[in-house]
């Protein structure tokens, strides 16, 4: 990997770059290699998955990191000076998705969050207090949920499915292969309600860190609800709301408005 990879939030969409460059160099190197590190490995969870454990190996200077992306993404640790085990922490959790991914109920869901997308806030912020640390851990694991339900619809052709089977089940929807409707629409509904509760309980965060980056923190959580709130009011549970330039200096002005108001 000679150069850095590119930066894309957990929402996936190109539309949020505007906002990543606002990120201090620091950050926006960490976060765009631990994406890249975090793609490839899940890529190789459905492929390839015993090269993952070559990787494990590595991860604990019991091997070697032959595989470009990884000897890279071990540089830029040692260069920051960032500890390695977030990344262990995301290995282990790609590496269950070999395995298939069903959500028994919403504490799977939440502890699947919980290892997939808090490391790499981990790796890029490293907070200095349990104040900042949940914070953290709240706003990575609602943009991880985000991400699933703004694109339910190409998970589902894919044949993932994230929704908690057993709210699947009670909604009366088959738990491998719900089919679009009203049903659909008010539990995915629930989920979005939901993730924007925990998504607004982060805020504080960006107050905290100040700064380039905390400016960043709150207007990406500001774009990510507009998001999920206009999905909300859409009759299909299928539509994929896409975020323009207007959408990102709008919710990018109100955060500084907000973030220097006394």
């Amino acid at each position: 990997m000679s150069t850095a990879p590119d930066l894309r939030p957990d929402v996936q969409a190109p539309s949020f770059s505007p906002l990543a460059r606002l990120a201090t160099s620091r950050e926006r190197e960490l976060l765009g290699a631990g994406l890249a590190f975090r793609r490839r490995a899940l890529e190789l969870a459905h492929t390839n998955p015993r090269v993952l454990e070559g990787w494990a190996a590595a991860l604990d200077d019991k091997g070697v990191a032959d595989d470009p992306l990884l000897a890279a993404m071990l540089e830029r640790l040692r260069r920051h000076g960032v500890s390695r085990e977030p990344l262990r922490t995301l290995l282990g959790a790609c590496q269950h998705e070999a395995g298939g991914v069903e959500m028994a109920d919403l504490g799977a869901l939440m502890s699947h969050c919980r290892t997939l997308a808090n490391p790499l806030g981990q790796l890029c912020l490293a907070p200095d207090d349990d104040r900042q640390r949940g914070y953290l851990d709240s706003l990575c694991s609602s943009l991880q949920l985000a991400r699933y339900w703004l694109n339910i619809a190409d998970d589902l052709r894919a044949g993932r499915v994230y929704l908690p089977r057993d709210e699947l089940v009670r909604s009366g929807l088959d738990p491998q292969q719900p089919q679009p409707g009203p049903a659909l629409k008010n539990l995915l509904d629930a989920q979005m309600f939901r993730t924007r509760r925990l998504l607004r309980s982060a805020s504080p965060l960006g107050r905290l860190l100040g700064g380039r980056n905390g400016l960043t923190l709150r207007a990406l959580i500001l774009l990510v609800d507009r998001l999920l709130e206009r999905k909300q009011q859409q009759p299909d549970p299928l539509h994929a709301p896409t975020p323009g330039p207007g959408d990102w200096l709008r919710c990018l002005a109100r955060a500084g408005y907000h973030g220097f108001r006394r």
